[in-house]
């Protein structure tokens, strides 16, 4: 429940980033800092299976870089 809790928080406050960017920069900054916050707390709390499809992407996108620079 915390994974998904922290997860809207991030994309709300990402949301409200895009709105107020322009009108008031301290603002956009606050909810920039909320967004990243969250953000780690999401993958702090996640779900081993969540993790585990994360790292692998990690791993493969590191993979495919090196052998797009190399070929």
């Amino acid at each position: 429940m915390g994974f998904i809790t922290a997860l809207m928080i991030m994309l709300g406050s990402a949301f409200l980033y895009e709105k107020v960017q322009t009108r008031s920069v301290e603002v956009a900054v606050g909810c920039m800092a909320v967004a990243l916050v969250s953000l780690v707390v999401a993958i702090v709390v996640a779900p081993w299976q969540i993790q585990l499809l994360m790292l692998l992407g990690i791993l493969l996108s590191s993979a495919w870089i090196r052998i797009d620079l190399f070929s």
